[in-house]
């Protein structure tokens, strides 16, 4: 396996873990995308936007 592979996956393993306890011990809300290169990580991040916003809206009316 090429060095720069192997040493993105394990910095990735270590940013995943590190975040998931920072959720749970924090309560921040954390996405975890694994980025593969093919399209832009804004993309990849407009599901979660999109139900965010509409779960804020959601609350908004029935507060």
């Amino acid at each position: 396996m090429n060095d720069r592979i192997q040493i993105g996956i394990d910095i990735g393993a270590v940013s995943s873990a590190l975040l998931s306890w920072v959720e749970k011990e924090h309560g921040i809300p954390v996405i975890n995308l694994f980025y593969d290169g093919l399209r832009s990580p804004n993309e990849n991040l407009e599901p979660y936007i999109f139900y965010l916003r509409r779960k804020t809206a959601e609350a908004r009316h029935l507060l």
